[in-house]
């Protein structure tokens, strides 16, 4: 790979942990959006039902923007040595 294609794949991978940090951090608000659309397409459900839902949603959410993030970051770091290493 040359000094560019690094560059640029450090941009994706920064670009991708902070993807994965939005998606942590709004995690709550998103689980908690696609519980009332699902207990509006219902109609009616249980309590524990609809608060199962959301949970369930949002750990989803968390698991896939950890995801992100720790991929992001690792490529960073992989990236950011392998750019010290052409250096000298």
């Amino acid at each position: 790979m040359n000094h560019e294609e690094l560059k640029a794949f450090m941009t994706l991978s920064a670009l991708s942990a902070t993807c994965g940090i939005v998606i942590i951090l709004f995690s709550g608000s998103i689980g908690t959006v696609i519980a009332d659309s699902w207990l509006a397409a219902q109609g009616s459900a249980d309590t524990f039902i609809y608060e199962f839902k959301m949970k369930s949603n949002t750990t989803n959410f968390l698991v896939i923007g950890s995801i992100f993030l720790g991929v992001g970051l690792a490529s960073v770091f992989f990236t950011y040595y392998q750019v010290l290493r052409m250096k000298g």
